[in-house]
């Protein structure tokens, strides 16, 4: 007789422990995802790291400064900045990084 009321209230207490922790795992679940549709309807994430863009350069291309600017023109929540990289300041590159700084004053860039 022992045996079977120590087994039944084992059984209750597994049951009412993993009914709380189901509990506590939906509520933190249903509040992240709450939270996640909040920063999305304001238009604005939650959280945005800093963050650093790293482009090696050699030579020139046609459409390449385009591309720099629009690196500028980004729309990012959090601070970013450019890093170039060249092998050498006689590349033909680095005057197009000189404009790119000089007409983006606003954006870091080294």
């Amino acid at each position: 007789m022992a045996t079977s009321v120590e087994v039944v209230t084992t059984l209750l207490t597994v049951a009412a422990w993993s009914t709380c922790c189901s509990r506590c795992w939906a509520r933190a679940t249903l509040s992240t995802i709450a939270a996640g549709l909040a920063a999305a309807s304001s238009g604005r994430p939650r959280y945005a790291p800093d963050v650093s863009i790293l482009k090696p350069l050699k030579g020139v291309d046609d459409r390449m400064y385009a591309g720099f600017v629009s690196h500028c023109l980004q729309q990012y929540a959090g601070n970013f900045e450019i890093l170039f990289g060249v092998s050498s300041l006689e590349d033909p590159a680095v005057a197009r990084i000189e404009r790119l700084c000089a007409e983006f004053p606003e954006c870091s860039i080294r």
